[in-house]
């Protein structure tokens, strides 16, 4: 599981998020926001100790890409994205479970 960062935020409308296509990010994948203050205060990506104790307030689909290094997405739902935000893959539950 990887984290990335919000770069931008257009009116919660278009998101635009680190890595991209290069990490392997697909189109259609799914992501969740967290505030930056969910985690550790550090210039660096938190480690799996900080782990977000609260809920996601967005819900973003990858739409495609700028380079290899930027995703570009578009929200499901929630709001209020902000630069430097944090970026969490989904984690899918068995079909099962589902």
């Amino acid at each position: 599981e990887w984290i990335g960062k919000v770069v931008q935020s257009q009116a919660d409308s278009v998101i635009y998020f680190t890595p991209g296509r290069g990490a392997g990010v697909t189109i259609d994948q799914e992501f969740e926001i967290f505030e930056r203050t969910a985690f550790q205060k550090d210039e660096n990506f938190p480690d799996q100790d900080s782990i977000p104790v609260d809920q996601p307030k967005a819900r973003i689909i990858v739409t495609g890409f700028i380079g290899d290094k930027v995703a570009r997405a578009k929200l499901l739902y929630g709001g209020g994205i902000n630069r430097g935000d944090i970026v969490k893959t989904v984690k899918k539950l068995p079909d099962a479970i589902q």
